[in-house]
């Protein structure tokens, strides 16, 4: 058994060591959060607040980065902008195995076991030792997985698509089976993206719940940005200096600038 698995395995069977460690996650996260929101704010024109959500269509959200490229490592912070080539190395996500296999699995009714993601990981767990993912350690968690992503789709169709703040932790049937307590605020796991140099979205995180907003034909779902690009960065400062009306039309309705003004005055 790896290190990691180790210590989860560790956290899961001590949980008063995994909410003490959680408590101490936390208050180094709003720490470090404050200290970001101020450096940024004098660095950039436009605000920027690693916790903001703002609405997208999931429709918008056709790429995600292929790159190794590990964005904490090149800046750090919750919310970099980043100069350079990194929003360029990327794919569609509708061509991974993961979102076309939910895809079918809910809109064409395809079972679990005859979808590509199932098989590719059914092989992974066969051939590979002390094999752990999303807190699977075997098969047999694994199909309790897939039914729990079957749960969410329900209650999402039934209930509408809700931000991680506004949902218990009982209710939510992927969060109920964890052992290990979250370390951070709700916001840090919606759905994240980046934004390129053009203000296309890039997704980081969260591809289960993309897939099914996909599945369903949600009109928008809320969304944390990771990284901007700079000259991303430069379009929303720009607008925040003299004005949506300086900008484009695509530009004066894009989700992370309609209401810059607002927030700056």
């Amino acid at each position: 058994m790896n290190r990691m698995n180790f210590i989860k395995n560790f956290l899961r069977s001590h949980p008063r060591v995994s909410s003490f460690v959680g408590m101490i996650y936390k208050s180094k996260f709003y720490t470090n959060y404050k200290v970001e929101k101020i450096k940024y704010s004098l660095k950039y024109d436009a605000p920027i607040d690693p916790l903001e959500l703002i609405r997208v269509d999931p429709l918008c959200v056709q790429k995600r980065l292929i790159t190794s490229f590990n964005i904490y490592r090149h800046e750090g912070g919750y919310s970099p902008v980043l100069p350079g080539n990194w929003d360029l190395k990327r794919r569609k996500f509708k061509k991974t195995d993961v979102f076309y296999s939910i895809y079918e699995h809910f809109a064409e009714d395809v079972p679990w076991e005859q979808t590509k993601a199932y098989q590719r990981i059914k092989e992974d767990i066969e051939e590979t030792d002390d094999w752990y993912k999303w807190g699977c350690e075997s098969l047999t968690d694994f199909r309790k997985r897939c039914n729990q992503i079957d749960e969410l789709y329900g209650r999402i169709a039934k209930e509408g698509y809700q931000k991680q703040r506004e949902i218990s932790s009982s209710d939510d049937p992927i969060e109920k089976s964890r052992t290990v307590r979250r370390k951070y605020p709700p916001e840090m796991y919606e759905v994240t993206v980046h934004i390129d140099r053009h203000g296309n979205f890039i997704l980081h995180e969260g591809r289960h719940r993309l897939a099914i907003a996909h599945a369903l034909e949600l009109n928008e779902i809320p969304v944390r940005v990771m990284a901007r690009h700079s000259k991303w960065q430069a379009v929303r400062d720009l607008a925040c200096c003299s004005g949506l009306t300086t900008l484009t039309a695509k530009y004066q309705n894009h989700p992370d600038i309609a209401d810059i003004e607002e927030k700056v005055f």
